[in-house]
């Protein structure tokens, strides 16, 4: 098993990181434009700096991992996108560093973790979390943009139901594994991508 894959099922499990992402779904349906983006902000203030008590606790030969998470923080402390192809933009962008950052934690292995155990899963939790952020923030710029349309709505309530019908179905599942659990993430993927798709066609992109 990969480090990363190992601290991640240790830091939080499947029904937690499903709640992360239902949680910042419901928060966008019902905050404006800018407390969204306040989410996603806060969320990024957090995960610098626990890029930051990592990057304290690594090893001077850890030239690689230290950079990287440099260069994170540096992303973490921009401004926040008032536009869709500035989020878009931002967002590759993060994607991009976290995954680079999250292999480098890969290689250095059980090293880094018996350096930096505690560090280095509050990094991970908490990239995990902007991450979910950052996916329930891309529909607040469709919304607005579409937001004058019916058919928004509809969309809405879609994605309401979804959600609550996701979190019952969590409850009922607990920490149950195996197939059970797999076709569960399986089918709430695709629908969430589904979603997501018919939103960005409601909002023209």
């Amino acid at each position: 098993m990969l480090k990363m894959q190992e601290i991640r099922e240790r830091v939080h499990n499947r029904t937690e990181r499903w709640e992360h992402r239902l949680e910042a779904l419901e928060s966008q349906l019902e905050s404006t434009g800018e407390q969204a983006m306040k989410r996603v902000q806060d969320t990024a203030v957090a995960l610098a700096d626990a890029a930051e008590a990592l990057e304290k606790k690594l090893e001077p030969a850890a030239d690689e991992l230290r950079q990287s998470l440099q260069e994170l923080r540096v992303q973490m402390a921009l401004g926040k996108a008032e536009t869709r192809d500035a989020f878009d933009a931002e967002s590759k962008i993060v994607h991009r560093q976290l995954h680079a950052a999250e292999h480098l934690v890969d290689e250095l292995g059980d090293e880094l973790e018996a350096r930096a155990g505690k560090e280095t899963e509050r990094f991970v939790r908490m990239g995990d979390r902007l991450r979910s952020e950052l996916e329930a923030a891309e529909l607040q710029f469709t919304l607005g943009r579409a937001e004058a349309r019916d058919a928004v709505e509809e969309g809405r309530s879609e994605l309401r139901d979804l959600v609550a019908a996701a979190r019952r179905e969590l409850q009922e599942a607990g920490e149950e594994a195996g197939e059970r659990w797999q076709a569960f993430e399986d089918r709430m993927g695709v629908a969430l991508s589904d979603l997501r798709a018919a939103f960005r066609a409601l909002g023209g992109r």
